[in-house]
């Protein structure tokens, strides 16, 4: 009776210091996988961006004069963007006219702001501005991994104006146009 209460006493010795083993220490692996992320948007006040009206002003046009169409702006409108890209990459953001038409001789013309928002290497606004077409022309170039937060007053600030081509001027007909912008964040 000695040896089978000195073996049981053993093995339950035995099974205790393994299952004091097993708590004692534990690991496991753990595998990170970082999507690619390119995303772009355009906001207004109240959210997603809707249509901008623009037209040039004439309450004070005297007979005889031009219609000035560089009255006609909008800054109502942000670019927001997220982006993550791969080791050594960089991003463009690009913009044209998808669809629509303007009128004889009026340009479409965008400048892009400055950035204060945000984190990361947000890249840098085109100077200057940028006539619109049918091809897509860089607005933002060199855009690493970043975020410019989302929203109005945030990102970069869109402002919209029309250009007249006066030696077209015989070709403008009154009438209501509507064109698509569309923006496109594109690997470089």
């Amino acid at each position: 009776m000695k040896k089978v209460a000195l073996t049981i006493t053993a093995v339950l010795f035995a099974l205790t210091v393994v299952i004091a083993d097993d708590n004692k220490e534990a690991q496991h692996s753990v595998s990170i996988e970082i999507p690619t992320v390119a995303l772009v948007d355009v906001e207004d006040a109240d959210g997603e961006a809707q249509t901008i009206n623009l037209t040039p002003d004439v309450s004070a046009i005297e007979a005889g004069e031009a219609v000035d169409f560089n009255t006609a702006t909008d800054n109502s409108l942000w670019l927001n963007y997220t982006s993550v890209v791969a080791k050594n990459k960089k991003r463009n953001i690009t913009a044209k006219i998808e669809s629509g038409d303007l009128p004889e001789g009026v340009s479409l013309v965008l400048s892009v702001g400055g950035i204060s928002t945000g984190n990361g290497t947000k890249g840098e606004a085109v100077s200057g501005t940028i006539t619109l077409g049918k091809n897509a022309k860089d607005i933002v170039k060199n855009i690493g991994s970043c975020y410019t937060e989302s929203g109005s007053n945030k990102g970069h600030q869109l402002t919209y104006s029309l250009d007249m081509d006066n030696s077209s001027y015989d070709e403008l007909i009154a009438d209501s146009y509507s064109v698509e912008v569309v923006y496109t964040i594109t690997d470089n």
